[in-house]
């Protein structure tokens, strides 16, 4: 029964991963566009994922329920995981969207986004060009006086 419960809880948490919940259709258009690539079809890929993996669990745990039925590990530790790695990815997207609406922010976290292409060039000379970087403000781990 709390393997049930458990499972429940991650299949509705995975069920509720919206990526328009978490910034205005608008600026996940401006991510794209400054980044050169389509961030929503992939994290929708991924939330589908979260979502498939969960229902493949709960169908696993209502036959785990049934009388005579081999009992194995519980699932629920197998869909907590993806579904909160899920979780601070779209958060970490959702942050680098939000964190750029003030324009004068915006400006130094583009420039701080190029850092990395230009300052890196000479050491990866034969290399692939860097994927793109963005930069966001976080909460940080400073030193407390």
């Amino acid at each position: 029964m709390q393997t049930a419960r458990q499972t429940a809880h991650w299949v509705l948490a995975a069920s509720r991963l919206d990526l328009d919940e978490l910034a205005s259709h608008e600026a996940w258009g401006r991510l794209e566009r400054y980044l050169g690539m389509s961030l929503r079809r992939h994290l929708t890929g991924v939330i589908i994922g979260s979502m498939h993996r969960a229902a493949c669990s709960w169908r696993w745990t209502a036959r785990q329920e049934r009388p005579g039925a081999r009992r194995s590990a519980p699932p629920a530790a197998r869909i907590r995981a993806p579904v909160l790695r899920t979780e601070r990815t779209l958060e970490f997207f959702a942050d680098a969207i939000n964190c750029r609406t003030n324009p004068q922010v915006a400006a130094l976290l583009r420039a701080c986004d190029r850092w990395p292409s230009q300052h890196g060039a000479a050491a990866r000379r034969d290399r692939q060009d860097a994927p793109p970087a963005v930069t966001y403000l976080g909460e940080g781990r400073g030193r407390r006086s």
